[in-house]
């Protein structure tokens, strides 16, 4: 089945969202081709002993790990660090979020094949900006909205959109740059076992590409994995990959 597996890349939210081939968009950001300086390996957060841990995993084994954390102003933290066949990413992203919900800024530093993965949102004075390696903009912020970033952290990102989602009375987000999202609930998926086994509830995004977006919750809500081949999730469920992968 396909319960699980979202229809784009996994670090790479746009093409996450707006592409069907989820190797395709493997970068956690895209490039132009320009060179820059990005911010090295050692200047980027370290997480914490307790940060909640993903594994970025195929059949072939686990290919990199990210971390998750919340500071104690509220910034959501996300450090990812993966090695896919010679191709090296190191990214850190810093969301914040407003009184709507929604974040309110976002900051990503670090470096993918690439180069440079920098990228910034912010709202300010009923005012979105943001500026990416591949574009910038601005839109006019009145009514709650989310962020799509080009690039950034994926679990973040995407456990925001999903977690709004399912929140929101009616199961749907307006998205900048620009667009709509909806989500559906499609079934719920048993895995592991004894004291290891839990729920996985399986979802439906809808309205950010061609065809739906799956992803897997807990039962409350919360982003649980994204997997299609290559998957993201928690540490401790790695040995579900070939299940969430059926």
């Amino acid at each position: 089945s396909s319960k699980l597996k979202p229809s784009g890349g996994l670090f790479d939210m746009r093409k996450l969202l707006m592409t069907t081939a989820i190797v395709a968009g493997l970068g956690f950001g895209v490039g132009t081709g320009a060179i820059a300086a990005p911010v090295p390996v050692e200047a980027l957060a370290k997480p914490p002993a307790d940060a909640k841990a993903y594994v970025i995993a195929s059949t072939g084994g686990v290919h990199g790990q990210i971390f998750t954390w919340t500071l104690a102003d509220g910034t959501l933290m996300e450090r990812a660090s993966m090695n896919l066949r010679g191709q090296k990413f190191e990214l850190e992203q810093a969301s914040t979020f407003g009184g709507d919900h929604m974040p309110s800024s976002m900051t990503v530093r670090g470096f993918t094949p690439n180069g440079d993965a920098a990228e910034t949102f912010a709202v300010g004075h009923a005012k979105a900006t943001w500026k990416s390696q591949v574009d910038a903009g601005e839109a006019t912020y009145s009514t709650p909205k989310l962020y799509v970033a080009a690039g950034g952290a994926f679990v973040s990102n995407m456990a925001v959109l999903v977690e709004a989602l399912i929140a929101s009375p009616s199961h749907a987000i307006d998205l900048l740059p620009g667009g709509k999202a909806t989500i559906e609930k499609l079934t719920e998926l048993q895995i592991g076992q004894g004291a290891t086994k839990r729920t996985v509830v399986c979802w439906a995004i809808n309205g950010l590409s061609n065809s739906a977006s799956p992803v897997g919750t807990t039962t409350d809500g919360k982003f649980f994995a994204a997997v299609q081949g290559l998957g993201v999730l928690p540490a401790d469920a790695v040995d579900s990959l070939a299940a969430l992968n059926k």
